[in-house]
């Protein structure tokens, strides 16, 4: 029976998975807290990991004999990797010797929990995105143990398993021997260009971010009801961040609150007052939507353009002058609501300003209908966005600068193929819809072995029906990869 240990399967639909899981492997789990109903024995848990002190005092036999990862070719970019998570977590500036330290200690714990439970292979059901489960990506790395990620496709009730979040790494698993739980080429060929369950979802929280936004909410609060109850929220929060999360003590909690339901306004008032409401009438335009941050899709899965003004800046000097790029905010980005901590590093007035400075942008409003600007743009760019697939279903190519599901796209290139190799960008922007559609069949066709009848979260099951038949089939996944490793 083989040990595996999966990261991230939390909700209901993943831990009915896990559940026929375990008929045929055995399977740790990392859960957040030890009082979780799902811990079992064996189990890494969130709330052990959060902090060096913590590792130190409960896992102190861990640490007596340190294993060296320093000198592994590579540390240093998984260091990188690291350090870009640290923001979403600890509000208060924290030492970069600490943090070094921290990342060494987590090496060190995952090593030893891997090992002395005989772990060979490993599913996130992710990206991995935080401080702990980067280490521990890290740590297989270094370890050379199988992993696996389960990505979402932007087909619906389709999933696929990746065996890195990088670029230069991305490599899809194949199920040579086809079960009925994967797709038919013919099926994913007829059902590739509907509009998937994750654009739906996403719609729905755009909508209720310009409601937000325009002020038909009080303060941004859904209702009356949930303002009386948000002093229950902030309790809780206040909990958690004294206890681990954000690291502050009760008086910096209520500094970086206050701090944060102001800038979220003001950055908002920011936006607005320097983006315009409507689309540019003529030229040649590339799309360029801001990721929502923070959020897996840019911290790891875009590498080094998190910073996406780099990524910006990269396009104008790609392209020539009669180019111009449409840049949006994200609609949830500063949204009024109950203020949300993890956003306080990753916008600020220096960013926008940055931003307006640049000549050839054209910004526009977050009220304005990505569809809308699609069909204006000659093709769009972004770091891993949903607007990529979407553009290349509506016959338009896309740049990215990260790694997704369909990164080997032709039609979709990462960015590195295109700096210095003029003949290839050229080549791209003359593709019309008709080579477009043929990329993306080609591509779908060189991976249909890959392509799994599943969600990877209960949130984006399309109907009640086939719940049991994605659960069958994600299951049945686990286990024929399990066997493999």
């Amino acid at each position: 029976m083989k040990n595996i240990l999966v990261s991230g399967f939390s909700d209901k639909y993943l831990l009915e998975v896990i559940k026929v899981v375990r008929k045929e492997c055995k399977v740790f789990q990392l859960v957040y807290s030890s009082k979780s109903k799902f811990a079992r024995a064996g189990d890494s848990f969130v709330e052990d990991l959060i902090r060096s002190d913590i590792l130190l005092s409960k896992f102190s036999n861990h640490f007596k004999d340190p294993v060296a990862y320093q000198a592994h070719p590579e540390y240093k970019e998984s260091l990188i990797f690291f350090l870009n998570t640290i923001d979403r977590v600890y509000i208060k500036p924290v030492s970069n010797n600490e943090l070094v330290e921290y990342f060494n200690y987590l090496l060190d714990y995952w090593t030893n929990y891997l090992k002395r439970n005989s772990i060979t292979v490993v599913f996130f059901q992710s990206s991995p995105h935080f401080p702990w489960d980067i280490a521990l990506f890290f740590a297989l790395r270094f370890l050379n143990i199988d992993l696996f990620i389960l990505r979402r496709t932007l087909i619906s009730n389709c999933v696929v398993f990746d065996r890195d979040f990088r670029y230069l790494h991305h490599n899809l698993f194949k199920f040579k021997n086809h079960f009925e739980g994967c797709y038919e080429f013919s099926e994913i060929k007829e059902i590739y260009t509907s509009q998937s369950s994750w654009i739906d979802y996403s719609k729905k929280i755009l909508a209720d971010s310009k409601n937000r936004r325009n002020g038909n909410y009080l303060f941004g609060f859904l209702t009356y009801k949930k303002l009386l109850i948000s002093p229950i929220y902030l309790i809780k929060d206040l909990f958690t961040s004294r206890k681990n999360y954000f690291r502050l003590d009760f008086f910096d909690y209520f500094f970086y609150l206050a701090s944060r339901f102001f800038q979220q306004r003001e950055l908002n008032h920011i936006w607005r007052s320097i983006s315009e409401k409507e689309l540019p009438k003529k030229g040649k335009f590339i799309y360029f939507p801001l990721h929502f941050q923070p959020e897996r899709t840019t911290d790891p899965e875009c590498e080094f353009f998190s910073k996406q003004l780099s990524a910006i800046k990269i396009l104008l000097n790609m392209f020539p002058n009669d180019w111009k790029i449409i840049v949006k905010e994200h609609p949830r980005q500063n949204r009024p609501e109950y203020p949300n901590l993890r956003r306080y590093h990753f916008r600020s007035q220096a960013f926008y300003k940055s931003i307006k400075s640049l000549n050839r942008l054209i910004l526009l409003s977050t009220e304005i209908d990505s569809k809308n600007i699609i069909a204006i743009s000659k093709l769009t760019a972004s770091c891993t966005g949903s607007v990529l697939w979407e553009s290349l279903i509506a016959g338009k190519p896309s740049i990215s600068f990260g790694s997704h599901w369909h990164i080997s796209c032709r039609s979709s290139p990462h960015i590195s193929e295109l700096i210095g190799n003029n003949k290839a960008l050229i080549n791209l922007i003359n593709k019309d819809k008709s080579d477009v559609l043929k990329d993306i069949e080609f591509f779908l066709s060189e991976n249909r072995e890959a392509f799994v009848k599943a969600s990877n979260s209960e949130l984006f099951l399309t109907d009640k029906g086939f719940r049991a038949t994605s659960v069958k089939n994600l299951s049945k996944s686990i286990i024929e990869i399990s066997k493999k490793c």
